[in-house]
């Protein structure tokens, strides 16, 4: 099967988590954030629990990098072949429990 629509669920949670952070950021102190790490955007915030959660986003999904240029995913795989169902599955999960 070529499409997998759990990359594109993963892919999507994390564009998510990553705008909620830079709008938080922005709502703050007006600054825009150029940055797609989850673990560094949260750290702008200065909240321990928003912190803790990029970082459990961050680390089940790796460098995201990865996920949105293809050149950074080691050949021969290409982006959508880095992402399994129980990964994307626990994204998800908490995501859902934070929102």
């Amino acid at each position: 099967m070529l499409y997998k629509p759990q990359s594109t669920n993963l892919f999507l949670s994390i564009q998510a988590a990553e705008k909620a952070l830079k709008s938080a950021c922005y709502t703050l102190d007006s600054k825009k954030i150029n940055l797609t790490d989850l673990k560094l955007i949260s750290s702008s915030l200065h909240d321990k629990h928003m912190s803790q959660f990029a970082k459990q986003i961050q680390d089940l999904i790796g460098p995201n990098d990865h996920l949105t240029h293809p050149g950074n995913a080691h050949f021969p795989k290409i982006p959508h072949e880095l992402v399994n169902q129980e990964r994307a599955a626990e994204v998800r999960q908490l995501m859902l429990l934070r929102c």
